[in-house]
């Protein structure tokens, strides 16, 4: 499996951008890029974007940028993760550490012929997650010029060049593999059952519960903690699936769930006997119904839900199950879980690789 990143990444007007960056002219504030992951691209790319970037940065002024060797030998003494977008907390260590005021982690995503930098900057002295940029651009050939934007935005400077060739209107993205855990800046766990049990140390999230319990609704799950405008897509994989139901009706579920402006549309993969047992089907509220019905008995696979003006679809790995027109407004709630729904059974399911692409990202 391609070990995927966590990235907070969005396009900002210049006016969030002198907000977000005030005036960086100040050389003894400290910068430290760390290498970036490579997406389907090169292996080196990664390491190509992170070293052009220090250049651009030491070139443009208004940071002191930590040279790569001294940052290599910090995360070897200290066991620490260099390359890709790592946790928030990971970031601020090695800052303090290295005695850096801010930190910047990344991706580089080759899709076809496209490339896109995917970048989030963190204030070592808050923790802070700050908005990141999401560079995107026709060839290899542009990685260079993508990387000077990148490196205007974080200097504050973004406007004095002409020559950009960042797609002002691309999505905001954010991947996560789980590979650091648990992120708790962006997600928050939830359970109404003390018998669950959550294992996020080994580079995934599992959800388990021995046979106990009772016979009411019983969850676990991680519920996103950002608002989603616009068209999105959504997707979640899961694995080592055990949700059969022996002791309780109606059944054990494995879901992705969005909620905007009122109403519920939830992907389920389940084992619900009156509903011919394993299938994969669409919950919605309104109208109170399942609908889009396919029996299907898998223990992997991923749960999708996209809209695209206000056609949303919900899809079990690239099959539709069912789409309809529903509103526009913002998603205010984004989770994926594991339910016990009314029985006492023993259940359990990895979850990786989640993925979001969205118009914008509030946090």
């Amino acid at each position: 499996m391609v070990k995927r990143l966590a990235a907070v990444l969005t396009v900002l007007t210049f006016l969030i951008l002198s907000f977000a960056f005030p005036d960086r002219a100040h050389a003894d504030e400290k910068i430290a890029v760390l290498d970036f992951k490579s997406i389907l691209a090169p292996t080196d790319l990664g390491l190509a974007v992170a070293e052009i970037l220090r250049t651009e940065l030491s070139s443009l002024g208004g940071y002191t940028v930590i040279e790569r060797g001294m940052l290599e030998q910090l995360v070897q003494e200290q066991a620490l993760q260099m390359s890709g977008i790592v946790d928030s907390e990971t970031a601020v260590k090695i800052g303090k550490l290295i005695g850096a005021n801010l930190v910047v982690t990344g991706s580089v995503v080759k899709t076809g012929q496209t490339y896109t930098i995917n970048s989030r900057f963190v204030d070592v002295e808050t923790g802070i997650i700050k908005d990141g940029r999401n560079i995107r651009g026709s060839g290899e050939d542009q990685i260079s010029a993508m990387v000077h934007e990148l490196a205007l935005t974080i200097t504050g400077k973004t406007g004095e060049s002409a020559d950009l060739t960042a797609d002002k209107d691309s999505p905001t993205v954010y991947i996560d593999d789980f590979s650091h855990g648990i992120d708790t800046q962006v997600w928050r766990t939830e359970s109404n059952q003390r018998f669950y049990t959550i294992d996020d140390q080994k580079g995934s999230v599992r959800f388990a519960k021995g046979r106990k319990g009772d016979n009411s609704f019983q969850t676990v799950g991680l519920v996103f903690l950002r608002q989603i405008q616009g068209d999105f897509d959504v997707r979640i994989g899961f694995r080592d699936a055990r949700i059969a139901v022996l002791d309780g009706a109606p059944g054990n579920q494995i879901e992705l769930k969005i909620s905007f402006g009122g109403q519920l549309f939830i992907i389920v993969y389940s084992d619900e006997p009156w509903l011919g047992g394993h299938n994969v089907h669409i919950w919605a509220d309104p109208p109170r119904s399942i609908l889009g019905t396919r029996k299907l008995k898998v223990n992997a696979g991923t749960l999708r839900i996209t809209r695209k003006g206000t056609l949303v679809t919900g899809f079990f790995n690239q099959d539709v199950i069912f789409s309809n027109q529903f509103s526009t407004e913002p998603i205010d709630l984004l989770s994926f879980s594991l339910n016990n729904n009314g029985t006492k059974d023993a259940t359990s399911v990895i979850f990786d690789d989640f993925y979001l692409s969205c118009d914008r990202m509030i946090p």
